[in-house]
């Protein structure tokens, strides 16, 4: 029973590829097999999913190409409107670009694109880049220094990227970014000064297009996929995400992930 439990909880967790396989002629041998089925069948409500979300998202390229299109041979608009009619199609084709996204990455052949960066300049470099184009907000940094392993960094582009901008969304002046290295375990987290996050409301703040409250909604910018696409970055990397109450008043973003060495890299060709 233990076994199920255990197997259960991973499968809770997110780690759908969990299975339970009991001895022939055992007395939970039927329990078992209920169980695969059960997750087989949610695998594949899954699957479903994603190629439904990935199939709309690529139905969807072809008109806004048309759109663009006849916007920019449109003789009729006046500056402001075609302003207006541009970032409206921009935030349409960042939605696309983010259902692909989210739809991609829980696929099972995905392959992660690994290499050895030095993390805490990269991430003081990405924090420079986003103050000189924010100078009003102050970015405070906490860094453990130490080697962190092999890691994609088109992910960890990703994870930054998400959770710096949720936190500029709500913050009100200052956000802090830490990075964090404790034996075989990183850590990357993001916090704000903004309104903060109720605890009821701190796991479904992970799943695609959820709300909080007024003072989360989209007029802050946004398509409602960053976190979500946060939380499917966390499980392919075989790590966690998670929100808290930040020491600044807002939010805290604590995103976590096993340290691996010695791991063989692609040779270049």
């Amino acid at each position: 029973m233990l076994k199920l439990e255990s197997a259960a909880q991973r499968f809770g967790e997110g780690h759908f590829t969990e299975r339970i396989h009991f001895d022939s002629g055992s007395s939970f041998e039927r329990l078992g097999v209920a169980f695969n089925q059960m997750a087989d069948n949610i695998n594949a409500l899954i699957a479903s999913k994603k190629q439904l979300i990935d199939g709309i998202a690529h139905e969807l390229r072809t008109p806004l190409v048309r759109l663009r299109y006849r916007l920019e041979m449109s003789e009729n608009l006046t500056e402001a409107e075609s302003q207006a009619l541009n970032r409206d199609i921009g935030q349409l084709e960042g939605l696309i670009e983010e259902l692909l996204t989210y739809a991609r990455l829980d696929r099972p052949q995905n392959e992660l694109n690994l290499s050895t960066p030095d993390l805490p300049a990269w991430l003081q470099t990405h924090i420079d880049d986003v103050q000189s184009v924010n100078p009003q907000r102050t970015l405070l940094t906490r860094v453990t220094p130490g080697d962190y392993g092999a890691l994609d960094m088109r992910l960890m582009e990703r994870v930054l990227d998400n959770l710096m901008n949720n936190a500029m969304r709500y913050s009100e002046s200052t956000l802090q970014i830490g990075l964090d290295l404790q034996g075989n375990q990183a850590s990357l987290t993001v916090e704000d000064d903004g309104p903060g996050i109720a605890p009821e409301a701190r796991e479904t703040v992970f799943e695609p297009f959820v709300r909080l409250d007024p003072s989360r909604d989209r007029a802050t910018g946004g398509c409602g996929l960053g976190l979500a696409i946060v939380y499917s970055i966390a499980q392919a990397m075989g790590g966690t995400v998670h929100c808290e109450e930040s020491e600044l008043g807002g939010a805290r973003f604590c995103f976590s992930w096993p340290v691996y060495h010695n791991i063989a890299l692609p040779v270049p060709a």
